[in-house]
């Protein structure tokens, strides 16, 4: 089993980067391996993801909470692999933390996955291409 959790900062307002990162149209831009993601009925969402170099097609479950401002999402299957986001104020900004659990534990793998996630969303929303990931 293994959980992860990486956070970055972004200089932009917590409202603006938590509209961004809670709509499933966005997710193919900044979740990284994630080729396309589709709304389905209620919190199913279509996807299609590059696990271990082979793209994938699924329904996963994703949630938003815009009270909070943080999302959720999972998949079923063996791997138990589910995560959540959430999006604080932080000094001139926010901090987006990503934190993910699965049975599949490939830590190497996991890590560059949570820091290129968040090194896209830091690119895209604070016009940076580098981040204080860790």
């Amino acid at each position: 089993m293994g959980d992860y959790a990486h956070t970055t900062t972004i200089n932009q307002d917590p409202d603006k980067v938590f509209t961004y990162l809670s709509d499933v149209a966005n997710l193919p831009e900044y979740f990284e391996a994630m080729q396309s993601a589709e709304q389905a009925e209620g919190e199913a969402v279509y996807v299609v993801a590059l696990v271990e170099g082979v793209a994938r097609k699924g329904e996963a479950w994703f949630r938003v909470d815009a009270g909070s401002r943080s999302l959720a999402w999972g998949a079923e299957g063996s791997n138990n692999y589910n995560g959540e986001l959430s999006v604080e104020p932080a000094d001139d900004g926010s901090s987006v933390t990503v934190t993910l659990h699965t049975e599949n534990v490939d830590g190497p793998g996991i890590t560059a996955g949570l820091t290129g996630t968040l090194a896209n969303i830091k690119r895209i929303l604070d016009g940076s291409s580098t981040g204080s990931a860790a």
